[in-house]
Parts: structure tokens; sequence; C-alpha cells
């Protein structure tokens, strides 16, 4: 899911919430974590390319999402703070 930011200063941030999928060897098939991460993006492209950043905490480590709404909540709650 892509979505489109519109910040106070009237510029836009595009974002990309993908969910974590891992591959099960054991069953041969790609199975829902149920987990999501969000990615800020550098332009808008379609929804299957993402090219961005991670967002990431304070260790560096990719921030992970249980649910998409919680991603757009976080995303709103840092751009405002722009």
């Amino acid at each position: 899911m892509t979505i489109k930011i519109q910040l106070k200063d009237q510029s836009i941030v595009w974002v990309s919430i993908e969910e974590i999928n891992i591959f099960s060897e054991s069953k041969n098939i790609i199975e829902h974590t149920g987990e999501y991460i969000c990615y800020l993006k550098f332009a808008e492209t379609p929804p299957f390319m993402v090219i961005g950043e991670p967002l990431k905490d304070e260790k560096n480590k990719p921030l992970i999402f249980k649910s998409y709404r919680e991603a757009i909540e976080y995303v709103k709650v840092q751009t405002n703070e722009v």
C-alpha cells in the first residue's frame, strides 16, 4: 500500500507499507507474519516498486508494525512534527 501525506509546509511525503512475509522451507510456501514495515519513498513509483528508506529506531533497526493502520498513524505523528 502506498499513501501520500501532505505536510504542514504543503510538501508531499510518499509512504509505502508492506507486509512482512517469510518463506517456509518445510511447507514450501510464503507465509504472512501479520507484521508490517514502512518505507519513506523518494518519489511516487508504482506500488510494486519500493524505492526508499525503511523507518528505523535509534539502533538503526527497521521498525516493525502490528498493522498498516499503526504504521500510518506513526508516520502521521512523525511528519506533523516536522
